[in-house]
């Protein structure tokens, strides 16, 4: 990878579609623009057609980082081994290697599918509580996502055994910078998202709070316990499938369940109930009231647990990004690569908008959930590819020099920039003779650095 690749047409796209999404992201902040999406999107999964594919991008969300994660892997496993003989003792290693990746992959994903059967989602097996239908749906979306995703992984794993790993492309362009920078993004996000801002936020679904609209009036006793509902046309089409809905949901509304009625409706930047007293239902963080202290009265706010800001889906569809910077770094041919980058960025950027706004017809997002995760996850495409690149650039520059190979160097304006490929370089800045001398020992030979010298006290 170097650094042209910003300059690509596929990034300055998704650069653009992040800068629209920031302007209308941050408009969300005022008036009704996010429960208006949400009101007019949310009526369309009624229709079986529509709802079948929300159930399948909803399932893909579940895997589509773990695929990516998968081929990076794989390209780092071959990058590794790319200097020795594929005849060697390494041969072998390869494969066990490979056999662990597959083996990972297919418990992940085959525990997905054998789980699907008895999966309990908060009213009992067998019931796609997100959807407001049975589990046909999401059977046929697993079952179809791990065949499809099967053939990627086999296919790329095939291309980079038997094909790719037979040239220098893979150190020669250093797609091994790329498949890094997809691990820390994946690392990054994934605990962000999930770890800090969901239960920051806490905020509750759209069908959480439209919970009467779309599921049933619920009717309380004198004690504010629910004892009974009055299910809404929606619900009771699967009701007719499961007799005892009406007792599942008023067993999970009474044990303050997933699926219940939210305390209202809050903006992107509202929080769900006191964000320290939160602190002890985080995940992980049940170590915090051992010496915090936190009020034993508080009780969890409502539906706080469906952290509905940001959205952690798009960000795994977002992924898909990383097929296309992969074919412009390991395709020789121009014109294949050409024609297979834009393929792919045009497949995955149709995709990702679709994703952007199914998860708002799935009432379990508001748009401004979708458009923040986008944007925030171009902001880390661009921090780990420059952080992978700059860092992997140090590394190959200081082992080159160990090896006594020739590194390049230009001096502009004080600052040292040494290289071994023209748009692969690191700067040096002369701040002090002590930090710049300690440094520049590192990448350049000593008759590099007398030569260096000269050429300052010349300027």
């Amino acid at each position: 990878m170097t650094k042209s690749i910003y300059k690509q047409w596929y990034i300055i796209v998704t650069l653009a579609t992040a800068g629209v999404f920031l302007v209308a992201f941050l408009l969300t902040s005022f008036g009704n623009i996010d429960r208006w999406f949400a009101d007019v999107m949310g009526e369309w999964i009624q229709v079986d057609f529509i709802k079948f594919w929300v159930v399948f991008y909803n399932e893909m969300g579940f895997t589509s980082l773990f695929l990516v994660c998968s081929i990076s892997v794989a390209i780092l496993i071959e990058t590794f081994y790319s200097r020795h003989d594929q005849k060697s003792k390494f041969y072998k290693t390869i494969f066990g290697c490979y056999s662990l990746l597959i083996a990972f992959f297919l418990y992940y994903n085959l525990d997905r599918l054998v789980g699907v059967v008895n999966e309990n989602t908060g009213w009992g097996p067998g019931i796609d509580v997100e959807y407001l239908t049975n589990n046909n749906f999401k059977i046929a979306s697993r079952i179809s996502i791990f065949v499809i995703e099967s053939i990627i992984l086999i296919i790329s794993i095939y291309l980079l055994r038997f094909k790719i790993s037979k040239s220098k492309i893979l150190v020669e362009n250093r797609a091994w910078v790329i498949a890094l920078s997809s691990i820390f993004f994946g690392m990054i996000c994934y605990f962000t998202i999930n770890y800090v801002l969901k239960q920051t936020f806490g905020r509750p679904y759209y069908l959480n709070v439209e919970f009467e609209r779309y599921i049933g009036k619920v009717n309380l006793d004198e004690n504010g316990w629910a004892v009974d509902i009055d299910l809404t046309p929606e619900a009771q089409k699967l009701e007719l499938d499961h007799p005892d809905l009406k007792e599942q949901i008023l067993e999970s509304y009474n044990t303050g369940g997933y699926w219940t009625q939210a305390d209202g409706y809050y903006k992107w930047y509202e929080i769900n109930g006191n964000w320290y007293q939160n602190l002890k239902y985080w995940t992980n963080l049940k170590w915090l009231t051992w010496w915090m202290k936190f009020d034993p009265n508080y009780v969890k706010p409502a539906a706080w647990a469906n952290g509905d800001f940001p959205s952690g889906h798009t960000i795994s569809g977002y992924t898909g990004i990383y097929y296309v910077l992969f074919a412009s770094t390991l395709i020789k041919d121009d014109k294949k690569r050409h024609i297979t980058v834009n393929t792919l960025f045009i497949i995955w950027f149709i995709n990702e908008m679709i994703m952007v706004n199914i998860l708002v017809v799935a009432r379990t997002h508001y748009i401004s959930d979708t458009w923040f995760s986008f944007v925030f996850c171009t902001a880390i495409l661009i921090l780990t590819l420059r952080l992978t690149n700059t860092l992997s650039t140090k590394v190959i520059l200081k082992v080159r020099n160990k090896k006594s190979l020739e590194n390049q160097f230009t001096l502009i304006n004080n600052n040292i920039y040494v290289y071994f490929q023209n748009e692969n370089q690191i700067k040096i800045s002369n701040n002090t003779k002590k930090s710049f001398d300690k440094k520049i020992k590192k990448y350049l030979r000593e008759e590099q650095i007398k030569d260096l010298k000269l050429k300052q006290t010349s300027i």
